[in-house]
């Protein structure tokens, strides 16, 4: 996971040939024939999702590094605990990066194909749905959030490899990975949970999901 871990973390026209104008280009960017849509997505308000407020006090977090033999690198991590817990409490565990499982069960946590969830953002979500489509039976669950994917790529042609795993996608219908996301989830198992709604590839939509997907990862793991 890039960067540091948080909790909180019009157009008007005067003649009628100007105001038509507008409107074709509007149309064909919308359509993705002209560049700009994400700027036009954000101008327009569709990105306007807001984030749910909170009264809940945080649980604690700890940051530490470790030596990455994948990276070839000393690597940074954070742990997040949810309100009411913290180290020591064997608690199952939503994963952001592999090699993150020894560290953690050495915090106490629980690291059992049972009890592991994965979790990720933009290429993370991508990165996500290649570990759960590599390694099925070491997962209970697979949440991908934008997942920076393509509608002819390996996580599209993978995604039936997720058969028996709870799977949740969530992505804004004016994110530029909108459509490969549409063509994952023909792919997807029947029972996966796909959520297409207003937003764009941004932090306020991810932080809008994250309620809605811990708690679904909740009922994935929890057991």
């Amino acid at each position: 996971m890039a960067g540091s871990l948080t909790r909180r973390q019009a157009i008007a026209g005067g003649a009628a040939g100007a105001v038509a104008a507008v409107a074709g280009g509007v149309g064909l960017v919308r359509a993705g024939v002209l560049p700009g849509r994400y700027r036009l997505a954000r101008t327009l308000g569709a990105c306007d999702v807001g984030v749910p407020a909170t009264t809940v006090a945080p649980g604690p977090t700890r940051f530490g590094t470790f030596g990455s033999e994948r990276r070839g690198r000393t690597v940074g991590y954070g742990v997040a605990w949810p309100p009411g817990s913290g180290p020591g409490d064997r608690l199952p565990v939503c994963l952001l990066l592999e090699e993150l499982l020894p560290v953690l069960a050495g915090l106490g946590l629980r690291t059992g194909a049972d009890t592991l969830g994965v979790l990720g953002w933009s290429m993370g979500g991508g990165g996500a749905l290649r570990l759960a489509e590599a390694a099925p039976d070491r997962l209970a669950a697979v949440v991908a959030t934008s997942p920076a994917v393509a509608a002819a790529g390996e996580e599209v042609a993978g995604a039936a490899r997720l058969r028996g795993l709870a799977v949740r996608v969530d992505c804004g219908r004016d994110d530029p990975f909108a459509d490969a996301t549409r063509a994952l989830a023909a792919g997807l198992p029947s029972d996966a949970v796909v959520n297409l709604a207003k937003g764009c590839h941004d932090g306020v939509f991810w932080q809008r999901q994250a309620p809605a997907q811990l708690r679904f990862l909740a009922a994935a793991v929890g057991r």
